[in-house]
């Protein structure tokens, strides 16, 4: 074997052991908004990134908000977050595997009756 290929052999080991070492590109979260519907009394946020669920009640009237995450078509997953009556917002993790499709929404909320209504759009985002 001569030097240049002796060369040639080292840098394709290199190489090999390099792709090896840093493996695939992890996925990225894709983030999502959604807002009660008709007027703005809340928000929704789905941090992709951090498989982070937040729900923010924005007017101060009595009532709560209620979020909502899932990823089934049939809901089966879905789990509720309420914020109201405080200052600041509420977190919950919702950890799914790379690539999930992550469906949430926000409604109006009753806490005395247990009533949801005013429901906003579903937004759409993406578990990291």
């Amino acid at each position: 074997m001569n030097a240049h290929t002796k060369r040639l052999a080292f840098a394709s080991a290199v190489a090999v052991a390099l792709v090896g070492i840093t493996g695939p590109a992890s996925a990225a979260g894709r983030d999502s908004w959604a807002y009660t519907d008709p007027n703005t009394y809340g928000t929704a946020i789905w941090y992709g990134n951090t498989d982070t669920f937040e729900v923010c009640d924005t007017d101060p009237d009595g009532y709560a908000v209620q979020g909502r995450v899932w990823t089934k078509a049939d809901k089966s997953d879905m789990q509720k977050e309420l914020d109201g009556g405080d200052s600041g917002c509420d977190r919950l993790s919702f950890n799914k595997p790379a690539g999930t499709t992550v469906y949430i929404q926000i409604c109006r909320y009753n806490s005395a009756s247990g009533a949801a209504w005013g429901c906003g759009t579903t937004g759409r985002g993406d578990a990291s």
